[in-house]
Order: C-alpha cells, then sequence, then structure tokens
C-alpha cells in the first residue's frame, strides 16, 4: 500500500465499522515494538497470529531530516 493510500484505507475501516470498531489508526512505533516477542519463533520476531509475509509495518510516527 502506498503512502497516499493508508488514510483513505483507515477512512473505509472506520466508516465500515470493520470487526465492530470506528476508531482505526495507524499505531505509533512503541505500539507496534509492543508486539514484538523476545525471542524468535519460527524465523520471525511476531507472534505467528500475524502475517508472516510482512516484511514492513507502517507507523504513524514520522521521521525528521535529520
Amino acid at each position: 500500500m502506498t503512502p497516499d493510500k493508508i488514510a483513505s484505507y483507515i477512512d473505509k475501516l472506520n466508516l465500515s465499522h470493520f470487526v465492530g470498531y470506528s476508531d482505526w489508526r495507524l499505531p505509533t512505533i512503541p505500539e507496534l515494538m509492543s508486539l514484538l516477542e523476545p525471542f524468535e519463533k519460527s524465523g520471525i520476531y511476531i507472534d505467528a497470529v500475524f502475517d508472516r509475509n510482512r516484511l514492513w509495518c507502517w507507523s504513524s510516527d514520522i521521521r525528521d531530516s535529520s
């Protein structure tokens, strides 16, 4: 998904009350990090309930020029 499509995707999730919720948003980096496991499991550091093929995660944090 490209950055310009993320906002509209999240809007659609919220308008449709996806799985009963209407407050979907991108997580912060600390929130993403809280999903990581301390030890590798089956080649990844995240619970297998998540998609193993995802190599990148989007966050709401913005990198500055420095």
